[in-house]
């Protein structure tokens, strides 16, 4: 946690260089600033979960078809970036979708594009750290995480997934744990609690 603030109050300072460099006019400057706001704003959220890489649309399709999916169930997506999964799973499948992001500036992005979908009454975006978020109502869990991230989450998924629950991650397996389901090509792993 401290390591986040410290992070955030380097972010201020140089948003506050940022635009005293616009007021002056020294637009020269602004380029290498804003790129150096991205790339702290990424390490600032990075040690709480994963960078955000975005998974194809293909391997979007693949995870929620491999998850066998069945209308009125529930699923959750840990770490939902700019919220693909949860949108696609809404839209596909007509389920209500979860989707569970730390990184403010992905939940805006996520929730504006959101807005602009014919699912978005089956969507919901939260703004919290995926080890604080209860999933004891989840069916479907699907993650695309770092492995030392997703190996944490198995102690979680014991205590609150109930039994039929299906967790899908994406290019990283859970460490011990037999999958029911892979694809080798996608890297796609189904495990079933």
């Amino acid at each position: 946690m401290k390591f986040k603030v410290i992070a955030k109050s380097i972010l201020i300072v140089i948003l506050l260089i940022h635009v005293v460099l616009a007021i002056f006019d020294l637009k020269f400057l602004i380029f290498p600033w804003i790129y150096l706001i991205y790339r702290l704003w990424i390490l600032s959220t990075g040690p709480l979960g994963s960078p955000w890489v975005p998974a194809s649309m293909d391997e979007v399709q693949q995870m929620l078809r491999m998850a066998d999916i069945e209308s009125g169930e529930i699923l959750y997506d840990l770490g939902s970036g700019d919220g693909r999964i949860v949108t696609e799973a809404a839209k596909l499948y007509k389920v209500k979708a979860i989707g569970v992001e730390i990184d403010p500036i992905k939940v805006i992005f996520s929730r504006l594009k959101l807005s602009f979908s014919k699912a978005s009454h089956y969507v919901e975006i939260k703004h919290a750290n995926l080890f604080d978020i209860r999933l004891t109502d989840a069916n479907v869990v699907t993650m695309f995480l770092v492995p030392t991230t997703v190996n944490k989450l198995k102690t979680k998924f014991k205590k609150e997934l109930k039994k039929g629950s299906r967790i899908v991650s994406l290019k990283f397996p859970l460490k011990n744990w037999k999958p029911i389901k892979v694809n080798k090509t996608n890297e796609i792993f189904v495990y079933k609690i």
